[in-house]
């Protein structure tokens, strides 16, 4: 690993941004040409999360992820979705390690974690 995905991601964001729309095209070919050449190939998965994080905080939005127990019903994930604006993004992910209830995290950063599993964490360290 060359450089962090975090760098690439700003580097494409810069050069996106500094070049007119006509050339968009071959500053992603360019783009792909060093992440090759680094040996990086590897790290599109987080290079592309930390492109998505990057883009959404420009447009003033938030990344929330959303963990649950199991699945929740439709209208009610939709409820939850529905107070997160526009350009936030939002991602949803069953996690079975919660036991029971929701994680909410915002940037990863803010954390609200109404899991059973946080609530037995936080009873035996009291204990």
């Amino acid at each position: 690993m060359k450089y962090k995905a975090e760098s690439y991601a700003r580097a494409l964001v810069e050069a996106w941004h500094d070049s007119p729309t006509s050339e968009h095209d071959r500053v992603i070919e360019r783009f792909i040409q060093v992440i090759r050449k680094n040996g990086d190939w590897n790290q599109i998965p987080a290079i592309n999360t930390s492109l998505e994080r990057l883009l959404t905080k420009e447009k003033g939005g938030k990344i929330v992820d959303i963990e649950t127990a199991r699945p929740l019903p439709t209208k009610i994930m939709q409820g939850l979705i529905n107070n997160f604006r526009s350009p936030d993004i939002v991602n949803v992910k069953n996690n079975t390690k919660l036991i029971a209830g929701v994680r909410i995290t915002l940037n990863g950063t803010e954390e609200l974690d109404l899991s059973f599993a946080h609530k037995l964490r936080k009873l035996f360290r009291n204990a």
